[in-house]
């Protein structure tokens, strides 16, 4: 009697482990996220995927007036910040995570590669052997001992 009662029990917890392991994953992907967002004082913008928001507001109890999508973000890096300049010649300024700067023209229907924020110089490295790095840093213990003495040892 006790092991039927158990066996009911472990099969309903296997049962739900395996109904919220199938179902969770997909109630997450229901909701949209931002990669990133900039609220100014009356314009709004806003990326998800490759796509950005922007949003303006006359009032600021008032609801948003315009809201207009732009065309995808060239290049491959995730976006880490998105700008709305609010000048009309280029109203979306976008990096991405590679230091890449785009900047939106005729309200998004084209980008414009600006630059590069990470471009310029290399940063210098020196190329050293693990031998010269010990030889640097280790105490100074004398000369090495040649190969006919190290034999004798």
């Amino acid at each position: 009697m006790f092991a039927k009662r158990f066996f009911y029990v472990s099969a309903g917890v296997l049962c739900l482990a395996l109904v919220m392991q199938l179902h969770a994953g997909s109630a997450r992907a229901q909701a949209g996220s931002l990669d990133a967002a900039e609220a100014g004082t009356g314009i709004y913008a806003a990326s998800a995927g490759r796509t950005v928001y922007v949003a303006s507001q006359t009032s600021i109890a008032g609801p948003l007036d315009f809201v207009r999508s732009f065309s995808p973000v060239p290049g491959s890096s995730p976006i880490a910040s998105v700008a709305a300049t609010g000048v009309s010649s280029v109203p979306v300024a976008v990096v991405l995570q590679d230091g890449s700067v785009y900047t939106a023209t005729d309200f998004g229907s084209s980008w414009n590669l600006a630059g590069n924020l990470l471009s310029g110089a290399p940063t210098p490295a020196l190329r050293e052997s693990w031998g010269g790095l010990k030889a640097r840093y280790a105490p100074n213990r004398g000369n090495a001992p040649s190969g006919a003495d190290r034999s004798q040892r």
